[in-house]
């Protein structure tokens, strides 16, 4: 979930650091300049001037801008990122500019909790909600006459059946520097065993049998089956993705927000769906 986080804003001229180019191809870029658009339409003599940024390093640019006294007036930052930044105190609640919308209006608002400070104020609203699932390549997947799979076995059988020498089976990142890949994948698996990831007052609960089996099922996606190679498991997030843009998976682990800049960029005639996260 990447949230718009807003800061002081200046007269005029408002500085938004994005990790998407207004000026980009795909839907979700198509969205931003939409919406910038309209808010400069509604509020002539205002402009919005963009500062794109790699999603990873908006966090710790941000800390460092408000070292030195200089930053953006609006962000979107992950919202994995947002704790650390209140604990900062490099954003601005914004309750305050919320006090005269309509209850209609707040209610539309989905409030995260990781959102919230300790003192209870609000520090950022939702930009996007995702899905997290199995994004593959469907024409593969029609010309051997498969359906998406159920379960993990399902899965494997059919990702080795697609499998060449050229082009692996399953692209997922397990680097830690971008976890939260993995994480995504892996609790809805959980999940599905009905396994629990927090205990009743919210803390971690992943000590669980549930745990256990699935990432030993994980495991053996790089040691048993072969599916998924330990390279590109320890691979970022990006690099697994452009693996599967360039043709050299069948399947990638990934979010509904990367969907439309998958196929954007595949060429050759790839085509590619969204599936449920096959289950244990």
């Amino acid at each position: 979930m990447a949230l718009v986080t807003a800061l002081p804003l200046r007269a005029e001229t408002i500085q938004m650091w994005s990790f998407l180019d207004p000026a980009g191809d795909g839907i979700r870029s198509e969205l931003v300049k939409r919406i910038i658009d309209r808010f400069e339409a509604e509020h002539p003599g205002d402009k919005v001037e963009v500062n794109v940024i790699q999603w990873t390093e908006l966090g710790s640019q941000l800390l460092r801008a408000d070292r030195a006294g200089d930053v953006p007036d609006v962000m979107m930052l992950y919202s994995p990122y947002m704790q650390a930044q209140i604990a900062a105190g490099t954003l601005m609640p914004l309750d305050g500019g919320m006090k005269d919308w309509s209850q209609a209006d707040k209610d539309d608002v989905i409030a995260l909790s990781i959102a919230h400070g300790a003192d209870g104020a609000l520090y950022g609203l939702p930009w996007e909600l995702r899905a997290y699932g199995y994004v593959y390549r469907s024409d593969l997947y029609k010309a051997a006459g498969l359906e998406a799979p159920k379960t993990v076995d399902e899965m494997v059988s059919q990702l080795k059946q697609l499998m060449t020498p050229d082009r692996q089976g399953l692209a997922i990142s397990f680097n830690p520097a971008t976890s939260t890949a993995a994480i995504e994948w892996v609790l809805p698996m959980v999940l599905s065993l009905g396994g629990t990831v927090l205990n009743d007052d919210g803390s971690a609960h992943f000590q669980t049998p549930e745990m256990v089996r699935v990432l030993k099922l994980v495991d053996g996606l790089v040691r048993d089956s072969g599916v998924l190679t330990l390279e590109t498991a320890l691979s970022s997030s990006d690099d697994a993705q452009n693996l599967t843009i360039a043709g050299k998976a069948v399947a990638h682990a990934q979010g509904s927000h990367r969907l439309s800049t998958i196929q954007n960029k595949s060429q050759d005639g790839a085509t590619f769906r969204f599936a449920p996260v096959p289950q244990v």
